[in-house]
């Protein structure tokens, strides 16, 4: 701000300069999603001075990322610089201040279990993160019995679940082996009874 004033023998002038004169982005406090694919990143409106005190604004635009949950913010995009939480307050020192979302990624559960006259070969419980793939496991039937299909669709006896993108819960079936007993008779015989 410069004020003048003008009086009738001489010229005073106050001259106070902000540096958001020069660059209104420089004293702001801007938001970056870092990632994130929907919902808006908050907006701080404020011109703020060297040293001046800010609230950190919260997740207000519900910033979301697809496989992944919103954390709190930080001066750095990989975490790596001064973490602040929605309503933490700190005093402004760095012209240009972003602050980046972090994101921690989600992770689901694979669970895995047999049915009656049967097991599960492999890794049963599995803690697997968004988007990477289980291990594989296998339904290994009971004596007498074969494998059917697992209760979510899986037709095969063995499985590996990939690109998981949510919990799996799955159990796998078994059905009894049933046998074909054929009797017949030779030359100048016959059999009695039921023969097929």
């Amino acid at each position: 701000m410069v004020i003048c004033i003008l009086a009738i023998a001489f010229l005073s002038c106050n001259v106070t300069v902000y540096d958001e004169l020069f660059d209104p982005a420089l004293m702001k406090v801007t938001y970056n999603g870092n990632g994130s694919t929907g919902g808006d990143v908050p907006v701080d409106a404020t011109i703020y001075e060297k040293g001046q005190e800010v609230i950190v604004l919260g997740n207000m635009g519900a910033l979301v990322r697809t496989g992944y949950t919103y954390m709190d913010w930080n001066t750095a995009p990989d975490g790596s610089g001064i973490a602040y939480s929605d309503g933490d307050t700190f005093l402004i020192e760095t012209f240009g201040l972003v602050l980046y979302a972090q994101w921690t990624i989600n992770q689901y559960t694979l669970s895995y279990a047999a049915g009656a006259n049967g097991s599960v070969s492999g890794a049963s419980h599995q803690i697997v993160n968004y988007g990477s793939d289980g291990t594989a496991v296998t339904a290994v039937p009971g004596t007498g019995y074969h494998f059917m299909q697992w209760d979510d669709g899986v037709m095969t006896a063995t499985r590996t679940d990939t690109n998981v993108s949510g919990d799996i819960t799955a159990t796998a079936t078994f059905a009894i082996n049933q046998y074909t007993l054929t009797y017949s008779a030779g030359a100048n015989g016959s059999v009695s009874g039921t023969a097929l």
